[in-house]
């Protein structure tokens, strides 16, 4: 049998799983299976469709906000046939102080810079920018060699305050605060924060000074569920066993399949769960934390015709479930996407209720004199935003999971190991792709 007559299966047809699948058929690897337990592929990448007020088909997306460059999407866009595909821009971001009365600011013009001089805020503008860019370039994917200064497994604020970035922190923070963990958490380590802050500098300084982002006109799973179609991927197969010996025997809830190599690309705090996990991989699996998110398509009446997208700042310390984001899916449309955290990762209550997010979207709403009049659907990631305490970041945890690459088999990709993001997901599949089968493998021994 020669390497690529292999038979490689991947577990999960999110962004990671198909990205892994698209290299090894690059590499000439012909025999790869997709087990896919939903009815979908795409992740986080989720269009869905309703009526705008008019009754017309309105496309939005409930999962992935932004379509950010990655030069590998731009190739497999191409190849596909995606590549006249247009972007559309998302309205531009504005803040809405709830500390200032709900006061509706620019970020660069955020509460308290006003006693910051201008040249000042241009100056540490532009040291951010030179710093973030020298991240960026040097920050392979993944975190096993990304964490080089000790204050990367601290707070964000640290980070920027060792550095006398204030302002930036001020503007900037807010966005990937609210967009991983709702705003500000302490246990978050800095590094999480800072691999989606270095993603916004791919685009060009003037988008990021407007901070009116793109994203995908067909919706931003399109290309994922075209890379679908053209793959072995069958859905509906939920993996209820793991098992590792010469070869990977791999139970779903509708077969029993055999495969030389897995890649396993859901969820890895469910690999502990149903695979044959050594007692060192359940320890780093068991360690995995989480937040819990939801978006919640509505029509609302009342809000002034903006074409803005809203980041709520200044919340209550969790005592009422506010959204920290939202914006009109389509100007004149009427209907908005709201976004909630329901669970914090150092929160160990049970999470709040859809119902209690519901009327925290009706509390922000009565600060702008507007109404909600339907909820057209709501979406709950459950178990979003995995990552792990700055402790086990200190003590090489991503290394300890490097080093268990390949053993039995068996690969991992996925958020846990490369953040949340598309780009981030899809780069660390690539490389992983490359760096252990891009030379002709042999079956298991």
């Amino acid at each position: 049998m020669s390497g690529y007559d292999l038979r490689i299966g991947i577990i999960g047809a999110g962004c990671a799983g198909l990205a892994a699948a698209e290299e090894l058929r690059s590499l000439g690897y012909r025999k790869i299976t997709i087990l896919e337990a939903r009815g979908r592929a795409g992740g986080q990448c989720v269009s869905e469709t309703t009526e705008d007020d008019g009754g017309r088909p309105l496309l939005y997306d409930s999962g992935t906000v932004w379509a950010i460059p990655s030069p590998h999407i731009t190739r497999y866009a191409r190849r596909h046939g995606l590549a006249g595909d247009r972007l559309l821009r998302r309205p531009g971001l504005r803040y809405v102080d709830l500390r200032q009365g709900g006061k509706v600011t620019h970020p660069f013009a955020i509460a308290g810079a006003g006693h910051v001089s201008v040249a000042r805020r241009a100056l540490e503008l532009g040291r951010y920018i030179v710093t973030m860019e020298r991240f960026r370039w040097r920050d392979p994917p993944g975190f096993t060699r990304s964490i080089d200064d000790p204050l990367m497994t601290g707070t964000i604020d640290e980070w920027f305050a060792a550095r006398s970035l204030k302002f930036p922190f001020d503007a900037l923070f807010p966005i990937v605060g609210n967009a991983l963990t709702g705003g500000y958490v302490a246990s978050v380590p800095a590094i999480y924060y800072l691999k989606i802050l270095a993603l916004l500098q791919r685009f060009s300084l003037p988008t990021l000074l407007r901070l009116k982002l793109p994203h995908f006109a067909a919706g931003n799973d399109a290309l994922w569920r075209r890379i679908a179609e053209t793959h072995d991927l069958r859905y509906g197969e939920a993996v209820r066993r793991v098992v590792r010996g010469e070869r990977v025997r791999v139970e779903t809830s509708r077969a029993v399949h055999e495969f030389d190599r897995v890649i396993w690309a859901a969820p890895l705090d469910r690999f502990a769960e149903i695979a044959d996990a050594t007692p060192a991989e359940r320890d780093i699996f068991g360690r995995v934390r989480h937040t819990c998110r939801s978006v919640v398509t509505c029509r609302v009446q009342g809000l002034p015709p903006r074409p803005v997208m809203y980041q709520v700042i200044g919340l209550p310390e969790r005592v009422e479930v506010l959204p920290y984001s939202f914006y009109e899916v389509r100007a004149g449309s009427g209907v908005y996407n709201f976004y909630s955290h329901l669970r914090y990762p150092d929160d160990e209550t049970p999470r709040v209720t859809l119902d209690e997010v519901v009327r925290g979207i009706e509390a922000l709403l009565t600060r702008f004199d507007a109404t909600l009049v339907e909820v057209h659907k709501a979406r709950v990631w459950d178990k979003f935003f995995p990552h792990f305490a700055g402790d086990d970041l200190r003590a090489g945890i991503h290394a300890r999971i490097d080093a268990m690459q390949g053993r039995g088999g068996l690969y991992f990709v996925g958020e846990l190991l490369a953040n949340v993001s598309v780009p981030l997901n899809v780069e660390f599949a690539v490389e992983l792709v490359h760096r252990h089968f891009g030379q002709r493998m042999l079956p298991a021994a």
